[in-house]
């Protein structure tokens, strides 16, 4: 099933009932940047309104309001950021069916897709047309019932290795992005 070398980020186990892709995103430095330079400035905010409070003693309801919800933004964006960078997805190959495991820690995110639903393969760009400061794609599964993400906001060249390898397990046709970088 798999007969290309994988790109970074990538490692793959064969067995002889399997085929297991395991993945934690590389090749977004850009983003990593621009996401840690944004949380460090966002902190660096929320932490000197929250010294305003406890040490000078001020600040009205509507602003103590405004400061839980500023650190629940700090605090999701950082979820969020770790989830992206640090998880590791992994495609566990079976005859009759895909699992999708994502975890990081113990958060687990699982999805098993029959192979009889699968129609096709595609890629799909899910960056902003243009001049896009983050480009991105993603891999998308089409199935008899609607259409499943496999990948998201990842180097084109992630989900461009990754596809037809999904494709040929599931024998339908693999459909690249008809834009690549």
């Amino acid at each position: 099933m798999v007969t290309d070398p994988a790109p970074a980020g990538f490692a793959v186990a064969v067995d002889d009932r399997r085929c297991v892709v395991r993945y934690r995103t590389t090749g977004m430095r850009t983003l990593g940047c621009f996401a840690a330079v944004w949380l460090g400035v966002w902190a660096i905010g929320v932490g000197l309104s929250s010294y305003r409070v406890v040490v000078d003693g001020r600040g009205d309801a509507g602003f103590l309001l405004w400061l839980g919800f500023a650190w629940g933004v700090e605090v999701v964006s950082i979820a969020l950021v770790l989830w992206y960078f640090r998880a590791v997805t992994e495609f566990r190959f079976e005859p009759a069916r895909l699992v999708v495991e994502q975890s990081l820690w113990r958060l687990r995110r699982l999805r098993v897709i029959p192979a009889a639903d699968v129609r096709a393969v595609e890629q799909v760009k899910d960056g902003v047309e243009g001049d896009d400061s983050f480009p991105s794609w993603g891999l998308v599964l089409v199935l008899a019932a609607g259409r499943v993400t496999l990948l998201a906001w990842q180097p084109a060249d992630k989900s461009a290795w990754l596809g037809p390898v999904v494709a040929r397990w599931a024998g339908v046709s693999y459909v690249p992005a008809a834009v690549r970088p």
